[in-house]
């Protein structure tokens, strides 16, 4: 990418080193804004944008600001060597235990008191307001009694990754291919620095 060694982490994983390939263009659902109980502001759903690139997620969550019109956009980029996707320390010192974490989405996470599930609950009140959403947990799904005690008990503790997603099954599986190979090509797998 740049003289010097600049950017030779992300080089080896994109097929065009001279640019960034957005592979998906995840389609997005839900619109909230507190004053008007779920009817977007003018503009608000044009603004939102959501893709996955070889080595990124990056997308833009447009709002208004208190009672008036003015959107204030909140961009984020999250990177596949790095957290939510990469290994923390304690899921590498636990990858016995837990798996090596997963990818989740509402309808793993939706549930009350373990065992009664919330999806049409959810699919009624919420998904109009805020769509779907992917998130990663600590344990894998292989590593049943952990994943089901974080998805069914401790599913506040997951932090989403994608929000507003129109198909959050197809958006994780999607995701799930492109880290794949990230991963395949060279990119890093734990979230330290030159791991």
């Amino acid at each position: 990418m740049g003289a010097g060694g600049f950017g030779e982490v992300w080089v080896k994983t994109m097929s065009d080193p001279k640019e960034f390939k957005i592979i998906h263009n995840i389609d997005r659902a839900g619109c909230c804004w507190g004053p008007t109980l779920c009817f977007c502001a003018k503009g608000q759903k044009a603004r939102s944008y959501l893709i996955i690139s070889e080595n990124f997620v990056h997308g833009n969550d447009s709002c208004p600001i208190g009672v008036c019109c003015c959107l204030r956009d909140w961009p984020y980029t999250r990177y596949f060597d790095r957290q939510p996707f990469a290994e923390t320390c304690c899921e590498r010192s636990f990858q016995s235990i837990l798996g090596g974490g997963d990818f989740v989405t509402e309808h793993d996470l939706c549930y009350c008191c373990y065992v009664i599930p919330c999806m049409p609950l959810y699919d009624a009140l919420y998904r109009p307001c805020f769509g779907g959403y992917v998130a990663r947990t600590a344990s894998h799904r292989s590593k049943e009694l952990c994943f089901l005690f974080e998805t069914r008990c401790c599913a506040h503790t997951v932090a989403p990754i994608m929000t507003f997603v129109g198909d959050s099954v197809k958006a994780k599986d999607a995701m799930s291919i492109e880290l794949g190979m990230f991963r395949k090509n060279g990119g890093g797998v734990w979230a330290l620095a030159g791991m």
